[in-house]
C-alpha cells in the first residue's frame, strides 16, 4: 500500500502539540494519524521518527523553558493516544517491547506522565492476538508505577487512568502481581 508523504501528516503532529489550537482539532488529529498507521498508509517508526523532538528530551535546561516542556507532554500523550485507537493493529513483540520501554520510562518523568499512563492503559489492554505486552513487561511497568506515581496529588482524569491501569493489571495480568516480591 502507498505510503502518505510526510507533507500530508506531519501537520496533524504539530496541530496537536499547538496549545493555541481547539480541543476540537486535537481529537481529529489525533483520529487522522490513527487511522493513517492503522491502514498501513504511515508507519509507527516514520511517525516515531518524525516526533523525535517531542519525545525524549532529556536536557532539563531545554525541558525547563515551558513551551519545549509542553511539546514534550503533548508528543507523549499524542503517541498514547494514538497507540490508544490501534488496539485492532498487529503490533510485532519488538514493536510492543520498545513501546513498553519507552512508556514505562514515562512513568517516572512528572512531566510526561499523562502520557505514560495513557500509553501503559494502551499497552495493557490489548488482546495477544493482535501484539499484547509481555508478562516481565507488566512487572516492571507495576513496579514503576507503584514507585514513581503519586495518585493522589493528580487531576481526576489522571487518577481514572491510574485505577484504570491498577484494574486492568488485576483483572488481565494477576500473575504479574503474585509473583511480586513485597
Amino acid at each position: 500500500m502507498a505510503r502518505v508523504p510526510p507533507s500530508e501528516w506531519v501537520p496533524h503532529v504539530e496541530a496537536y502539540v499547538d496549545v493555541t489550537r481547539p480541543a476540537a482539532q486535537h481529537f481529529a488529529s489525533v483520529d487522522v494519524l490513527a487511522a493513517l498507521v492503522n491502514k498501513d498508509k504511515l508507519t509507527l517508526f516514520d511517525l516515531v521518527s518524525k516526533m523525535e523532538m517531542y519525545l525524549t528530551t532529556t536536557d532539563h535546561i531545554v525541558r525547563s523553558r515551558g513551551f519545549l516542556l509542553s511539546l514534550l507532554y503533548l508528543g507523549i500523550l499524542l503517541l498514547g493516544e494514538i497507540l490508544c485507537r490501534m488496539s485492532l493493529k498487529c503490533l510485532d513483540v519488538n514493536t510492543i517491547a520498545t513501546l513498553s520501554d519507552f512508556f514505562i520510562s514515562r512513568l517516572s518523568d512528572w512531566h510526561a506522565l499523562r502520557g505514560g499512563l495513557v500509553g501503559c492503559l494502551a499497552l495493557l489492554q490489548r488482546k495477544q492476538s493482535v501484539g499484547s505486552i509481555e508478562i516481565a513487561d507488566v512487572k516492571r511497568l507495576l513496579e514503576s508505577f507503584l514507585h514513581n506515581v503519586q495518585v493522589q496529588p493528580l487531576a481526576a482524569a489522571d487518577r481514572k487512568l491510574c485505577f484504570q491501569i491498577l484494574s486492568c493489571i488485576l483483572d488481565q495480568y494477576p500473575e504479574a502481581v503474585k509473583t511480586m516480591v513485597w
